[in-house]
């Protein structure tokens, strides 16, 4: 044990030293870098100017575009990242900002010379079809480069935010937060408005502020993604090309105390029993100097009335990821995000009681949550060591900005129950070593007390390195994770391995013709088994891409696997098996069709039965997978969403799921939905195990959402096996 513990000290204190080292090599560059990104922003600073009124869309109704409107900044100069790196948008954009003592203001004119062709669809909040025109604004309201609010609207009015990640590069759009958001379509284009309180802002408590910024436009039918300032394909990275936002100053989000009560009925029957039951409880949120967010929850309410999207999760041999949806955990939650992750709270099924505390103190961001589960202790039988039980989820996670784009940071995580615990933690760190490349490292140590047996100790380390540049890009991920490795508040697939994984990525992109880009992909993964039983799998898969206008590109796939499968993940074997899954695929995504977006994927080749049959071993065999996603929108107010999922393994297993789902939208706030699904697998019980099934559920529900916090849900749902529920739940937000 205590080797390990030196180890794992050795381990840490070596990201730190190399995370610094690495830091500090960058500061002879950074001279000249910095440089340079002084030159940068201040060609790219927007002064926000304070107004008397809030604005309207009625005093931009004839897109005049004149200098200034009650003295509102006004900014044109869009550049476009795609399909176009660096030329100027081919449709004319404007857009005016101000503030007042409660809210930002940003109003945007979309000059478009074929107004007729503004795509625009009334949806629910944060459902704006892919296919739909929109203009966004992002805030990094703390100007550290490592998240940012992001909120957007289509010409319809409707509502999308969330916050991006630099870390991860990608949007969490589970975060809801309220604002105003305004629309019209006019003879030139359209006008939107986007109007955010400062309640719904967290940024640090000083006087003056200083803020990054982004404003977007998105011309679908063009393909055409452009931003102020440029953000430019030739550099790694979102947040580091940001503009400077400036001119707030004496602004508070005040007493910012919000409180959501709920209550919920719910009426069930079964064939064995009826039930019925009320429940009411509390969400709590308050913001500590404007920029730590305390959240407290008291007998929450986590039932969802939207069910996940549908995935194959037959003959998976690790487990299907699917992403919180759930209020509470929404918020902040990019502050607890390392590269292995090590918080997954769809763990945590039914608490009671919970408090989180997140946000920025300074260069230090902050995430801490505590909060229980009785879910262990419901599922137990009378007798059992966990009957009644409940497990405590402990979570600290603390990163320090580093020069203008790094950071370094520490995580710990537990979860216990009944005298066993399992907890996880360690150092990390992201460093940009040049604009083009951004590096991350992590060591962590898992320590594991199970209620019978002997304790064990993991470790894993973790170090990826991301290339962008406008052609394509480069990233390289290896991966070192102990047999003993144990994350149970997180989300680790497979232990026991060395793993190394390489994407390269290639675009050409014509300055004429029908094709916007065409290039190739090409993705191997290696690994091996940690204690030195061989090679585990080698993989190679070549993609090449076709991208045409209206959003449409043609993908074509050919993979080439082998995997060794051994008795310490298969006890079963006597000997280690090698098998194939090669297989070559077809992917088309189009919204060439008018109201019409469609994905469809085949795929033929082999794959491996990883749960065989008792007395049977693992074996490849030939397989066909179909996937079809087509969204249909008849009209302005209906939406039509279907899902097909196929998959066959040769004498082994089919496996059907067909779902469908109508919306009918009112307003922006009201709607009624209505969706019905099939699931049917059919298994040979001599070759595999798997259980022969057929399911159909229905549910329907009716929604009034006025904004994130005040809601109304009535629902039904039903299955086959003769399962009926009725549900009603209302919400109600204050904030003082």
């Amino acid at each position: 044990m205590r080797s390990r513990v030196t180890t794992i000290a050795v381990i840490t204190a070596g990201i730190v030293c190399v995370s610094l080292a690495l830091v500090g090599a960058q500061a002879g560059a950074q001279g000249k870098q910095e440089s340079a990104r002084t030159a940068t922003a201040s060609a790219a600073t927007l002064r926000i100017a304070r107004v008397q009124h809030p604005p309207s869309l009625n005093e931009f109704a004839d897109m005049s575009a004149p200098d200034a409107i009650d003295g509102m900044t006004r900014l044109e100069g869009f550049i476009s990242r795609t399909p176009r790196n660096g030329q100027p948008i081919s449709e004319r954009t404007v857009v005016y900002s101000g503030y007042d003592d409660t809210s930002l203001y940003f109003v945007f004119l979309a000059f478009d010379r074929h107004p007729e062709l503004v795509r625009a669809r009334l949806v629910n909040r944060d459902l704006i079809p892919a296919y739909d025109d929109t203009v966004s604004v992002f805030l990094d309201t703390f100007h550290d480069r490592k998240r940012c609010y992001g909120f957007q609207v289509n010409p319809r009015g409707v509502q999308a935010d969330g916050i991006w990640s630099e870390a991860s590069s990608t949007w969490d759009l589970s975060f809801d937060t309220v604002w105003r958001s305004d629309a019209r379509m006019t003879a030139n284009g359209y006008l939107a408005m986007i109007a955010v309180p400062f309640k719904s802002l967290r940024f640090p408590p000083v006087d003056v502020q200083q803020w990054g910024v982004f404003f977007n436009r998105v011309i679908t039918r063009k393909n055409e993604d452009s931003y102020w300032p440029p953000y430019s394909s030739d550099v790694a990275g979102l947040l580091n090309q940001e503009g400077e936002a400036d001119g707030l100053m004496s602004v508070s989000p005040g007493r910012n105390l919000q409180v959501i009560p709920y209550s919920s009925f719910l009426a069930a029957r079964t064939p064995l029993r009826s039930r019925s039951e009320m429940q009411a409880g509390v969400d709590a949120k308050a913001i500590i100097r404007d920029s730590l967010v305390a959240d407290v929850t008291v007998n929450p309410d986590f039932s969802q009335v939207e069910s996940d999207e549908p995935q194959e999760t037959v003959n998976r041999r690790f487990e299907v990821f699917f992403p919180e949806k759930r209020p509470f955990f929404i918020e902040n939650a990019d502050y607890f995000e390392t590269p292995l992750q090590l918080l997954f709270t769809r763990r945590i099924a039914d608490p009671n009681r919970g408090l989180k505390l997140t946000g920025k103190a300074g260069r230090y961001g902050i995430g801490a949550l505590i909060i229980d589960d009785s879910a262990p202790g419901e599922v137990a039988s009378p007798g059992e060591t966990l009957f009644r039980k409940t497990a405590l989820f402990r979570a600290l996670r603390i990163a320090r900005d580093v020069g203008a784009d790094s950071s370094i940071g520490g995580m710990y995580v537990q979860r216990s129950i009944a005298g066993s615990s399992n907890a996880v933690g360690g150092a990390d760190a992201r460093l940009r070593i040049t604009p083009n490349w951004i590096a991350a490292l992590q060591a962590v140590a898992s320590k594991t007390m199970p209620l019978e047996g002997e304790r064990t100790h993991g470790t894993a380390l973790h170090g990826s390195i991301l290339g962008s540049w406008t052609p394509g890009s480069y990233e390289l991920r290896l991966d070192d994770n102990s047999p003993d490795l144990r994350a149970e508040a997180g989300f680790v697939t497979r232990t026991g391995i060395r793993q190394a994984q390489q994407l390269i990525s290639y675009r050409v992109r014509p300055e004429s013709g029908a094709v916007v880009s065409w290039g190739p992909d090409v993705n191997t993964n290696d690994i091996w088994d940690h204690d030195g039983a061989g090679w585990l799998e080698h993989s190679v898969q070549t993609k090449f891409n076709v991208e045409l206008p209206r959003l449409t590109t043609i993908t074509t796939s050919v993979l080439r696997s082998r995997q060794r499968l051994i008795p310490r993940e298969f006890p079963d074997l006597n000997d280690a098996l090698s098998l194939a899954a090669d297989q070559w695929g077809l992917q088309v995504a189009t919204s060439a069709i008018p109201n019409t977006t469609a994905d469809i994927q085949y795929t033929g080749g082999t794959d491996i039965n990883f749960f065989p049959a008792p007395g049977i071993e693992p074996y490849d065999a030939s397989t066909r997978t179909a996937t079809m996603t087509v969204e249909i929108h008849p009209n302005d107010f209906v939406t039509v969403q279907n899902n097909v999922i196929y998959s066959s393994l040769a004498r082994t297993f089919t496996h059907r799921i067909v779902r469908t789902k109508i919306t009918y939208q009112f307003s922006r706030a009201l709607s009624i939905r209505a969706i019905v699904e099939s699931d049917r697998l059919s298994a040979n019980s001599a070759l595999a195990a798997l259980t022969t099934h057929k399911q159909n559920d229905a549910d329907f529900l009716i929604a009034y959402v006025l904004n994130p916090g005040t809601a109304l849900y009535l629902g039904y749902n039903s299955n086959d096996a003769d399962a009926r529920q009725l549900f009603l739940k209302v919400s109600y937000l204050l904030r003082f």
